[in-house]
């Protein structure tokens, strides 16, 4: 079929929602078409299965497959939008996404270790999480991974089963096998794969990881010399020339990590992607990288250097206090008193224990905060700068600490192994490291003594208090406690897990105080993440702080969820005493003075508002949110070019950044920049929002263009919600209908919006997008009410 012939068939087939722009080109198993999605305004591709494929398989299930596989939401995986089918010919849909291919890159030759060392994580990462829901790629190769900047992101997962399911018949593999779509790409193929091994599982992928990343290091796959028609025959029998020997300037640990994943038996390769996660968190924590000045430089962060990190020095601080002592100068700063923590690795062979070394490790620079005189930063694996890599000098740096404290956990058959490590940030040097090895009921204990030994090593003064405030002895509450906090940091959609697992502590242990602090803290944050009726949400933010309160009449965190939901509720008096009570009992909670930071600039107090947003970025500098926030009160405050400058610092931190993408659209409109405006707010609809209120600030800024039909669409579709009886945002609501040029209705939807306790209105209403409303006496006066 010729292209134009099946461009215009494939355009009927995607309806007057595309516009089929030109195709792109393709390969032996797809051709490919750039596409404009008219509805919101992105451009997409359009991969169509060659013909002889189409043969083989059926539209329907392939279509059907293709739904399934469309589920993958991760950072590093270019999700599948749709399918359909033109002629009986299958073919599915995915965003466009700016950058090359791998492929490309390698045109240019061999990259350096750091970046293929980046890039092995990211795309581990990716494997990871599809593995976890039994996707297996099968395709692995430079061509299907992409980059846009530095950022690795992996393209067609479950595109292969796809295939491989909606075959006609069982032994109908003619033409599949035909195509590397199904098989895999015989370059990069593992041995099992290519036996063509029906008991093939999630290990095929990591082989093929393997070759990919020897051919980004040394230019070339591990079988480049082998003529084709033997390639699957050497992948199944001859091993290649050892990645040391090819490029010899390899650290040896990132060489023999690769040459394991080339291995033969399934069994000797890394089992799993979280296993080559860990490996090269070892690898860079170990300091060869830093020696080299490679993968320490640029492995990210709150995935690399963080994870590594730790729970520090049980017996290290108590060998720091003998060389303090043994200093030829005993004198330190106030820089020196200071500390900062990250997440410890998780050596546990159980994946999902992930939450039990980020609690310690929280528990642990919690109890550190409490010292007198001992300045303490914090990271957390989650809302960390995922997208920054820092060696320790440069993570120093960026905490403004002296020492970071490392190390890792590892849980089994009832007891915990601790490996920890303090390490110098202006130098690298490890100061110590050691083993310690304790029974699991001892947990609380062993936190106190690890927050003590710091501080001693140090040499801050201590008092007889245990620094650890547990409040429970039963471990199963203090578990799910742990895993709920887990996904409290996640955010998003985890927070329903969140509130879970807090509900699950409780019943283990209704004596335990806080997980009624973090149910509160969980209702007070929901409201931000889904379009839900705020005030029983947020009612019950406030009934659980009390409880919480009940058990701990000390817990700062019940007070900030008590302060988050009354300002919410526009209890803005009840809200300012519930922070400042917070900040009482804990002057260095972030999180309290992030959220009173919030609560000001909404009063429109914003010299106070900036010193605590500043204040909580000092305390937790990598924290996502917060410094996307620092970015929203300077544009609630008309600093435009500050707001600019923090959202886009917090982007390079973490592209997929939803709030930050959304902020920066809100900057751009009000700078009279609307083609950014709009960019942007399409940016963060492509990382899952479940929020009306971001799409009808898009359908804001179409209007403000003047593409009024666009506008009118996302309008249409957010009424038939409500009118469907879901909750939506009227603040929103409000604004396109002023945009529009229907004030009166976008009057009753801003008293609307105050009404139901719209999180827009707290958001946003002091920013210039609101000010047509806020000039009209009747929008001035509902408003008022939100702020006084």
């Amino acid at each position: 079929m010729s292209m134009h012939e099946l461009g215009d068939r494939l355009q009927s087939s995607l309806g007057d929602g595309f516009t089929i722009v030109r195709e792109l080109g393709g390969g032996g198993m797809s051709r490919v078409f750039l596409a404009h999605d008219d509805t919101l305004g992105r451009s997409v591709v359009v991969k169509v299965l060659p013909e002889e494929l189409a043969e083989a398989v059926s539209a329907q299930r392939f279509r059907r497959e293709i739904l399934l596989a469309a589920t993958l939401h991760h950072p590093h995986i270019v999700p599948l939008l749709s399918a359909g089918e033109v002629d009986g010919i299958p073919y599915y849909v995915m965003p466009y996404v700016e950058g090359e291919s791998l492929r490309h890159r390698l045109a240019r030759g061999p990259m350096p270790p750091a970046a293929a060392a980046r890039i092995m994580r990211e795309v581990a990462s990716a494997l990871e999480y599809a593995h976890a829901r039994d996707i297996v790629h099968r395709d692995i190769k430079p061509d299907n991974v992409l980059l846009t900047g530095d950022i690795a992101a992996v393209i067609d997962f479950g595109v292969a089963k796809a295939v491989s399911q909606s075959r006609t018949s069982s032994t109908d593999t003619t033409n599949i096998t035909s195509f590397g779509l199904a098989l895999g790409t015989p370059m990069y193929m593992a041995p099992e794969q290519a036996a063509a091994d029906p008991s093939l599982d999630h290990r095929a992928d990591i082989y093929a990881l393997g070759g990919l990343i020897y051919e980004l290091l040394t230019g070339q796959p591990p079988f480049a010399d082998v003529a084709a028609h033997r390639l699957l025959s050497a992948h199944m029998t001859t091993t290649p020339v050892p990645l040391s020997e090819r490029r010899p300037g390899v650290p040896p640990a990132l060489a023999a990590l690769v040459m394991r994943c080339l291995a033969k038996a399934p069994e000797e390769r890394p089992q799993n992607a979280k296993e080559i996660i860990q490996e090269l968190d070892r690898i860079m924590s170990s300091g060869a990288y830093a020696a080299r000045g490679t993968v320490g430089r640029r492995i990210r962060l709150a995935r690399s250097v963080v994870i590594a990190a730790g729970l520090a020095i049980v017996m290290a601080v108590s060998a720091v206090a003998v060389h303090s002592r043994t200093s030829a100068s005993t004198a330190r700063s106030a820089r020196d008193r200071s500390v900062g923590v990250v997440p410890f690795a998780n050596l546990t062979a159980d994946n999902g224990d992930e939450y039990f070394s980020d609690g310690v490790t929280q528990e642990i620079a919690d109890a550190l905060a409490r010292v007198p005189s001992l300045r303490v930063a914090a990271v957390t694996r989650e809302n960390s700068a995922r997208n920054t890599g820092m060696d320790a000098k440069k993570l120093g740096a960026a905490l403004g600490v002296r020492t970071i404290l490392q190390g890792s956990i590892q849980r089994a058959s009832g007891h915990i192994r601790i490996t920890a490590r303090l390490i110098d940030a202006e130098s690298g040097f490890q100061l110590w490291s050691e083993k310690y090895d304790r029974d699991v009921k001892d947990v609380f204990a062993l936190q106190d003594e690890i927050a003590r030994a710091v501080a001693t090593g140090l040499q801050v003064r201590l008092g007889a208090d245990s620094l650890v405030r547990t409040a429970t002895s039963d471990p199963e509450a203090y578990r799910l406690y742990l895993q709920g906090m887990y996904f409290w940091n996640r955010r998003g959609a985890e927070i329903r897990r969140a509130i879970q697992y807090f509900q699950q502590a409780i019943v283990a242990d209704p004596t335990f105080a806080k997980p009624y602090a973090g149910l509160a803290l969980s209702y007070a944050v929901l409201v931000s993440y889904e379009d839900v009726d705020v005030h029983p949400v947020l009612d019950s933010a406030v009934r659980a702080a009390n409880e919480a309160l009940k058990r701990n009449s000390a817990s700062a965190d019940a007070y900030t969820a008590i302060g988050q939901a009354k300002e919410q509720l526009w209890e803005n008096d009840e809200a300012t005493k519930a922070f400042e009570q917070a900040l009482a009992l804990d002057p260095n909670s972030a999180r309290a003075h992030h959220w009173y930071a919030e609560h000001l600039a909404h009063l429109g107090r914003f010299d106070d508002a900036l010193r605590h947003i500043h204040r909580a970025q000092e305390l937790e500098p990598l924290t996502i949110i917060i410094n996307a926030n620092v970015g929203r009160i300077e544009l609630e405050a008309r600093h435009f070019r500050k707001a600019e400058a923090a959202l886009k610092h917090t982007l390079e931190m973490d592209s997929t950044q939803r709030t930050a993408r959304s902020l920066l659209g809100a900057t751009y409109l009000q700078e009279g920049r609307p083609a950014e405006a709009i960019a942007e707010f399409q940016r963060s609809l492509t990382f899952g929002s479940k929020q009306t209120g971001t799409r009808l600030m898009l359908a804001n800024a179409y209007a403000v263009t003047g593409a009024r039909g666009q506008a009118k669409v996302i309008l249409d579709e957010v009424r038939a919600l409500r009118e469907s009886g879901q909750p939506v945002s009227f603040g929103g609501l409000a604004l396109v209908y002023d945009a529009l040029g229907q004030r009166d209705q976008a009057i009753r939807m801003l008293d609307s919006a105050v009404l139901a306790f719209d999180p827009v209105i707290e958001m946003h209403s002091r920013e210039a997008i609101f000010d047509p409303l806020r000039r009209d006496a009747r929008g001035r006066a509902i408003l008022a009410r939100s702020e006084r």
